[in-house]
C-alpha cells in the first residue's frame, strides 16, 4: 500500500485508502462528528456554560429533571470525576440540586432547581426540540437504518479501540473511581453566576 501525497497534499492513510479505491472511509466520518462536536460546541457555548454540563443538563431534562447521578455516567459514558465536576459546577450556579437516593447514604441524585429548570427551558429544551425535527427529515425507515447503523459501527470501533483504551483504563483506574458521596449536597448557590445565558 503506498503512501505518496496525493496531487492535493493529502498523503498518509487518505492517500493509501485512495489508491486502494475506497469511496468512503473512517475519516469522512471523523471529519462528520467534529463537525457535530463542534456544532454543539457553540451551543454550549451560547448559553455560557461547557459541553459536559450542557449534555448533563439534557440528560436530567430528558429523565423528566431528575436524574441519578449512576445514570448520567453510564448514559453519556463519562468518567465519574468528568461528571462530578460537571455536576458540581451546575450546582455553583444554581441550576442543578444534589440529594441521595431514597434509602442510600451513598447515591445521589441530580435536579432542576427552579433556576435550572428556567434555564433548561430557554436553552436546552428547544435544542432538543431542534434536533428531534431534525431527526424528522428522515423517514421512519431512514431513522431506523441510522441508528442501525451507528449502533454497528459504535460497536465495532468500540472492539477496534480495546486494545489502547485498556492500558488506558488500567492507568487511571484509580482515578475513575469516585463515589457519588465526594460530591457535597451544598445546594447553596449564586444564580449571578449564570453570565451571558
Amino acid at each position: 500500500m503506498s503512501y505518496e501525497a496525493l496531487p492535493d497534499g493529502r498523503s498518509g492513510i487518505a492517500a493509501a485508502r485512495h489508491d486502494a479505491g475506497w469511496v468512503a472511509s473512517s475519516l469522512e466520518w471523523d471529519r462528520l462528528d467534529k463537525a457535530m462536536d463542534k456544532l454543539y460546541h457553540e451551543v454550549a457555548r451560547g448559553c455560557g456554560i461547557s459541553d459536559r454540563a450542557y449534555w448533563i443538563l439534557s440528560a436530567i431534562e430528558e429523565s423528566g429533571g431528575t436524574a441519578p447521578l449512576q445514570e448520567l455516567y453510564t448514559r453519556w459514558s463519562y468518567a465519574r470525576q468528568t461528571v462530578s465536576s460537571s455536576v458540581s459546577s451546575l450546582v455553583d450556579r444554581g441550576l442543578v440540586e444534589l440529594s441521595y437516593v431514597e434509602g442510600s447514604r451513598k447515591r445521589k441524585v441530580a435536579s432542576l432547581t427552579p433556576a435550572g429548570r428556567a434555564f433548561s427551558e430557554r436553552h436546552i429544551v428547544p435544542a432538543m426540540q431542534a434536533e428531534e425535527r431534525a431527526f424528522q427529515t428522515l423517514s421512519p425507515q431512514e431513522q431506523d437504518e441510522l441508528l442501525r447503523l451507528l449502533h454497528r459501527y459504535s460497536d465495532a470501533i468500540r472492539v477496534e479501540l480495546g486494545c489502547f483504551t485498556d492500558a488506558h483504563d488500567d492507568e487511571n483506574a484509580e482515578e475513575e473511581c469516585v463515589e457519588d458521596d465526594e460530591l457535597t449536597l451544598d445546594n447553596s448557590h449564586d444564580v449571578t453566576k449564570e453570565g451571558g445565558c
